[in-house]
C-alpha cells in the first residue's frame, strides 16, 4: 500500500514532465510502447487521449504487484505484458512509439535494453528516454551544500545512478538519432514532500545504518539538520532529469 501511494505522489510531481514527454512522443496512431509502465498511469493517459486511434501496450516484469491493476485499466485498445526489459516478447519493428520513463537506472544491463529496445521500434519510430541523474543530487540547507556522503552513498544503491546523463549515449550505441537531450532542474523545498517522495523513506538511510552502525549517529545529525533547515524555510533538494528524443 505505502509503494502505491508513493508512485502515485511521484506521478503527481513528475506530470508536467511527462507531459513533455507526451508531446514528444508525437503520437499518431499505430502502436506505443510503455517499457517499465509499472502500475499503467501513463498507458491509460496516452490510450485515452486518442480514443480509438492508436493501440497501447505496457510492459512491466513485476506482474505480481501490478497485475490486479492492469486488469482494471485494460481496454480494446490498451494491454499489459508481464516481460524483462532486455528480452522482449514482441516482433522486430512492431512499435511506432517506445517510451522509457525512469526505466534504465534500474535494469541490470542498459545496453541490452537499448538493443532490445531498438529491435523492437519499426524504421522512422520516435523513442523518447527519461531518467533521472541521481548521480548529481545535492541538499541545501540555506546557502550551505549539506550531507554530500549521504547523497553520495544514495546515489550508490541505485544500480545506474547516472542514467539521465547517459541515455544520448545509450542511443547512439543501437544506431538511434538523438535529435533533443534536455536537462531539467528538479528542485524540492520541503523535507516532508522528499519523503514523500521517497527521498528518505526505510531505502538507501535504513541500508547505510545497517552497513556503517558507527556513523549511524551522523546519519541522525544529518537528518535532524535537514528537518531544522526545513522549519526555517531553508531546505532544498537538486537534482537533474533528462529526457532525450531520438528516432530509429
Amino acid at each position: 500500500m505505502f509503494e502505491a501511494q508513493m508512485i502515485r505522489r511521484i506521478d503527481r510531481f513528475m506530470i508536467e514532465i511527462k507531459r513533455r514527454c507526451y508531446e514528444l512522443m508525437d503520437v499518431d496512431g499505430g502502436l506505443v510502447l510503455d517499457l517499465g509502465c509499472g502500475p499503467g498511469l501513463d498507458v491509460l493517459r496516452i490510450a485515452e487521449a486518442h480514443p480509438g486511434g492508436l493501440r497501447a501496450l505496457g510492459i512491466d516484469f513485476r506482474p505480481q504487484q501490478w497485475g490486479t491493476g492492469w486488469k482494471m485499466l485494460a481496454r480494446p485498445n490498451v494491454a499489459f505484458v508481464a516481460a524483462d526489459a532486455e528480452s522482449l516478447p514482441l516482433q522486430d519493428a512492431c512499435c511506432d512509439v517506445v517510451w522509457a520513463d525512469r526505466l534504465l537506472q534500474h535494469v541490470v544491463d542498459p545496453s541490452c535494453a537499448m538493443v532490445e529496445l531498438a529491435r523492437v521500434a519499426k524504421p522512422g519510430a520516435r523513442i523518447v528516454l527519461a531518467d533521472t541523474d541521481h548521480a548529481s543530487g545535492a541538499i541545501f540547507c540555506g546557502s550551505e551544500m549539506f550531507g554530500a556522503s549521504f547523497m553520495r552513498y544514495r546515489a550508490s544503491t541505485i544500480r545506474n545512478a547516472s542514467a539521465g546523463q547517459l541515455l544520448s549515449a545509450w542511443c547512439a550505441e543501437v544506431g538511434l538519432k538523438v535529435h533533443l537531450d534536455e536537462a531539467i532542474d528538479i528542485d524540492i523545498n520541503d523535507f516532508g514532500e522528499a519523503k514523500e517522495l521517497g527521498f528518505f523513506y526505510g531505502g538507501w538511510d535504513e541500508q547505510f545504518r545497517l552497513e556503517h552502525a558507527d556513523e549511524a549517529p551522523e546519519l541522525d545529525r544529518f537528518l535532524e539538520k535537514l528537518a531544522l533547515s526545513d522549519r526555517r524555510g531553508e531546505f532544498r533538494l537538486n537534482g537533474k532529469f533528462h529526457i532525450v528524443a531520438a528516432q530509429k
